[in-house]
């Protein structure tokens, strides 16, 4: 995957993000990380939120 070059300014801000409210929930549930935001390339984004989408189904399909 191709990683945007992102500023230092962005990067802190992803990372503090992911260490605030965690990586899954900052991905799918908050929707405070966007694919878009850290990726270059647009089949990149695609695969990671059809991945996305496909992990939060069967997360909701688990016994909880």
């Amino acid at each position: 995957m191709k990683v945007k070059n992102l500023t230092e300014e962005q990067a802190e801000q992803i990372a503090g993000i992911i260490d605030n409210e965690g990586f899954w929930y900052a991905l799918n549930d908050g929707g405070y990380l966007k694919p878009e935001d850290v990726l270059e390339n647009e089949q990149d984004i695609k695969k990671v939120k059809e991945a996305i989408e496909t992990i939060a189904e069967f997360e909701n399909i688990c016994p909880n």
